[in-house]
């Protein structure tokens, strides 16, 4: 077939780029370029080199075909399970390739990447096209621009609201946590200046101290009795 020979040489490395052997002609390929080929009016090589240029390079087809790229959650190096919607991996490279070839995007059939073949000029209709989609492309833009600044908006506010409730610092050994108080932000920090955390250490530890203390007072008056007079519950020695 007429130009067959060329349009595999330019295949050649695109094959290489994904482990097919060279000299090799997948079934599926082979029926892509003769379509390609035979179309009307039909494309000669030159159309397949600007088709693999945009569909496969320009897409960035070696870098989504390799094992380790992750176009998902669901993708590994053996492949993926989710549907081509949502996820961006080239799991088959040849069929991918194949459809390159094959792939239409024109309504018109002597469009060919927005020249028309016949006459040479702009497609007309591709340009609408473009327009359209430029016009989804900004719409798109647009809400994921308003979903930003919503999202830094709340985020700004979240942390002046923070500072705000800031007003004093935990005291505890080695602690510094931020004391937040309640409306009004004025608020004065609790005596002692303590964390729910420090201050439940703080009282655990003064209720050890006295249960020590008065167990070294019974010792004390145990041993010695004499002393019991002066005690701070006894009479005055005077």
């Amino acid at each position: 077939m007429a130009g067959e020979a060329e349009a595999w040489h330019v295949l050649e490395p695109v094959l290489a780029e994904i482990g097919i052997s060279p000299g090799s002609r997948p079934p599926t390929l082979r029926r892509a370029v003769r379509e390609l080929l035979t179309a009307q009016p039909p494309r000669r090589p030159e159309h397949v080199l600007a088709r693999i240029n945009r569909g496969w390079y320009q897409a960035e087809g070696p870098e989504r075909a390799a094992a380790d790229y992750r176009g998902c959650r669901h993708c590994t190096d053996a492949g993926c399970t989710a549907s081509r919607e949502d996820c961006d991996r080239i799991v088959r490279p040849v069929g991918y390739l194949s459809e390159v070839l094959t792939r239409q995007e024109c309504a018109r059939p002597d469009c060919e990447l927005g020249i028309l073949l016949t006459t040479g000029q702009e497609c007309g209709t591709c340009e609408q096209r473009k327009a359209e989609r430029a016009l989804e492309a900004a719409a798109a833009q647009w809400e994921a621009d308003r979903a930003r600044i919503i999202a830094q908006r709340a985020a700004e506010a979240e942390k002046t609201a923070h500072r705000q409730r800031a007003t004093w610092h935990c005291q505890g050994d080695g602690c510094g946590k931020v004391g937040r108080g309640t409306p009004p932000w004025e608020q004065t920090p609790p005596k002692p200046p303590l964390c729910d955390e420090c201050r439940a250490e703080h009282e655990r530890r003064r209720a050890a101290e006295a249960e020590e203390t008065a167990r070294l007072r019974e010792q004390i008056a145990e041993e010695y009795p004499e002393l019991a007079a002066y005690s701070p519950q006894g009479p005055p020695p005077f």
